[in-house]
């Protein structure tokens, strides 16, 4: 009775130290200045995972896009008082065609 059940939620993964976090960095390619990051320090014990949240990363963060058709789909309740965005096609960083 003395231990208590050990459960996923309280178990960490060691980080690895900057250093052989940008070593293993090099193995698969994910350049140096991710692999200081945490989620880099973690799964490096598992360079085939790193590199696949690199993928990930990468095509979510700095390649991808959010069609708009598909925000609709999403359902995501709105607070009290917000109008949802229009689907006219324009982005707020377009330029309006009044001057």
């Amino acid at each position: 009775m003395g231990e208590h059940p050990r459960h996923a939620t309280s178990d960490q993964i060691q980080r690895l130290d900057f250093e052989e976090a940008r070593r293993r960095s090099e193995d698969v390619g994910i350049p140096g200045f991710m692999a200081e990051l945490n989620v880099f320090r973690t799964q490096f014990h598992n360079p085939g995972v790193a590199a696949a949240v690199k993928g990930m990363l990468n095509q979510l963060l700095w390649k991808g896009t959010l069609d708009a058709h598909l925000l609709p789909s999403l359902e995501v309740p709105l607070e009290d008082g917000v109008e949802p965005w229009p689907s006219d096609g324009f982005t707020p960083d377009d330029p309006t065609e009044e001057t």
